[in-house]
């Protein structure tokens, strides 16, 4: 008689290794299996989410089966594919949705040259008392930020129990931030993003689109700004008939170039490795684990995959981990339009003092050069700056 043993393997298993192996723990041992064909049958595919991987969500609490990424407390994410480089952190972690001001020192030397005085010997009258280097120093003003932030709930996926998927649930071109030190099968690192924050892609721009110059690892982003600066000196009239003579200066507007100290943006961030889905697996059965209602995670397709909707809270964003005291869902400031490396400016009040100077004489002419001491306002605007945050934008997907 001929025996037919058929064997269904769990998920996980494959054709060799323990599975197998159990099996034919049971098998006849005495060679003589001629009347005995043997068919080993796999289940379908079973496709699920890697573990670790991180989405965002605008809830009070992670879904079933994820657990809140605490370190992303307060802190933006920016992509990296290094294993030295995750993990790393800059600047404290915020407590609001709000980055924190900044500032920048400011020194401006203005260069006066003297003006010519005539008087009754004809000489030596040709340095009054404003002539020379004068320095004028100060803070340009704290500004608020400017940074457009949304506050989301970052959660993980953990592993379930049981024997891992044997594929994702994820389309091709899906990317997301993963809590691992190498990409999950089916995944590989994000290039294009790396030493970047990612923000969610507007309405007619280019996805995948970068702005700004990449970080380095652990980088604290700084920049300057440029300043046309002048003040003017009024004129005041001499009458050269004996010594003591003192107030007076080279009248006129005087101008100068200057540039700022540096200053930083102060945006917190962890450094996360970043994935994209390389090809996509299709489902022919049993277990299908998909992202849960309302995970958002980024696509780099210019459509957001079949059934997913884009989300307009991300647009234009970055994104901070939602911390105590901050409602999740929370903005700051208008969005990015598509494409802006967003500049700022500040206001300052400098000021510039210039000394007097004793003017001898008996009498002359030609005293329409003179000008007042004392101290003067200095005019001119701040020249604009970026604040340096590169990022790159794709599409930010919700599952519905």
């Amino acid at each position: 008689m001929k025996h037919v043993l058929v064997f269904v393997l769990a998920a996980g298993c494959s054709s060799s290794g323990a599975g197998l192996d159990k099996y034919d723990s049971d098998l006849p041992v005495d060679g003589d299996t001629d009347d005995t064909d043997i068919e080993i049958v796999l289940p379908p595919g079973d496709l699920g989410l890697p573990d670790g991987l991180l989405a965002y969500f605008d809830s009070a609490d992670c879904p079933e089966g994820w657990s809140e990424f605490m370190d992303s407390r307060g802190r933006a994410l920016v992509a990296v594919n290094q294993p030295d480089d995750i993990g790393v952190t800059v600047a404290d972690p915020l407590d609001t949705e709000i980055p924190p001001t900044h500032e920048h020192t400011i020194k401006a030397t203005f260069d006066v040259g003297g003006a010519g005085i005539g008087g009754s010997t004809g000489c030596c009258n040709n340095a009054p008392g404003a002539s020379g280097e004068f320095l004028a120093e100060g803070n340009l003003e704290a500004l608020d930020s400017d940074v457009p932030t949304v506050t989301m709930r970052v959660c993980r996926r953990d592993r379930p129990e049981g024997p891992p998927a044997a594929g994702l649930s994820l389309p091709t071109g899906a990317s997301a931030f993963v809590d691992a030190e190498v990409c999950p099968d089916g995944m590989t690192p994000a290039l294009e993003a790396e030493g970047r924050f990612v923000i969610g892609q507007g309405e007619g721009g280019t996805v995948g689109e970068i702005v700004g110059t990449a970080l380095e690892s652990g980088e604290i982003r700084v920049h300057e700004h440029t300043a046309s600066l002048s003040f003017t000196i009024p004129q005041r009239s001499l009458s050269l008939a004996g010594g003591g003579n003192m107030d007076h200066a080279a009248k006129g507007m005087h101008e100068t170039e200057a540039t700022s100290g540096i200053g930083n943006i102060a945006l917190p961030y962890l450094q996360t490795l970043f994935c994209e889905v390389d090809v996509a697996a299709t489902s022919e059965g049993g277990l299908d684990e998909r992202l849960p209602s309302g995970a958002i995670i980024y696509a780099n397709t210019p459509d957001c995959p079949e059934v997913w909707v884009e989300d307009d809270f991300t647009v234009g964003r970055f994104t901070l981990g939602q911390q105590n005291g901050v409602f999740v869902g929370s903005t700051h400031e208008v969005a990015l339009e598509v494409g802006e490396d967003r500049l700022h400016t500040h206001t300052h009040s400098l000021e510039v003092r210039i000394p007097s100077r004793n003017i001898a004489g008996i009498s002359g002419c030609c005293f329409s050069g003179a000008g007042r001491n004392g101290t003067f306002a200095v005019n001119g605007e701040v020249d604009p700056a970026s604040r340096g945050l590169p990022y790159i934008a794709l599409k930010a997907c919700r599952r519905p």
